[in-house]
C-alpha cells in the first residue's frame, strides 16, 4: 500500500476512537450535563474538521509531489535530448573539420607531387648543363693541347 493510504486510515481511526471516547466519556460519568455534552461534540467536530483539513493538505501535498516528480522526469529527459543533440552537433562539427583536413591534406599531397615533378625536371635539366659544360671543357682542353703541340712542334724545330 502507499504511505497515503495508511495515513488516511490512520486519520479515520483517531476520527472514531476520539468520537468514541467522547461517547465512552459520557456515559462513564453518568451524569452528563447539556452544556458538556455540547462541549465535548463541538470538540469532537473541531478534531474531525482539523484532520479532514490536515487531510486535505495531506492530498494537495502528494498531487503536488507527484507533479514536480514528473518535472522533474521531464526536465531530465528534456536534458538528456539535449546532450544527445549536443552530441549530434560536436559529431557533425567533427566531421566537418575532418573533411577540411582531409581536402587540406590531398591538396597539400597534390602540391607535393607537383613541386617533386617539378624538382625532377629541374634536375634534369642541370644533368644536361653538366654534360654540355663538360663537353665544352673538353672540346676547349682539346683545342688548347693541340694548339699547344702545335706550338710546341713549331718552336722545337
Amino acid at each position: 500500500r502507499r504511505k497515503g493510504e495508511e495515513w488516511d486510515e490512520e486519520h479515520a481511526l483517531i476520527l472514531h476512537y476520539a468520537k468514541s471516547l467522547a461517547g465512552e466519556t459520557a456515559t462513564a460519568t453518568g451524569a452528563v450535563t447539556a452544556g458538556n455534552d455540547v462541549e465535548t461534540t463541538k470538540h469532537v467536530t473541531e478534531l474531525a474538521e482539523n484532520i479532514q483539513t490536515l487531510e486535505d493538505d495531506k492530498r494537495y501535498l502528494q498531487d503536488e509531489l507527484h507533479q514536480l516528480r514528473r518535472q522533474a522526469a521531464s526536465a531530465a529527459a528534456d536534458a538528456e535530448r539535449e546532450k544527445e543533440l549536443a552530441a549530434l552537433n560536436q559529431d557533425a562539427e567533427t566531421k566537418q573539420r575532418y573533411e577540411k583536413m582531409r581536402r587540406e591534406k590531398d591538396r597539400l599531397e597534390a602540391r607535393i607531387d607537383v613541386v617533386e615533378e617539378h624538382n625532377r625536371q629541374l634536375m634534369t635539366q642541370l644533368q644536361r648543363l653538366r654534360h654540355i659544360l663538360q663537353e665544352q671543357q673538353d672540346r676547349q682542353s682539346s683545342v688548347m693541347s693541340g694548339s699547344v703541340s702545335g706550338v710546341w712542334l713549331r718552336h722545337n724545330k
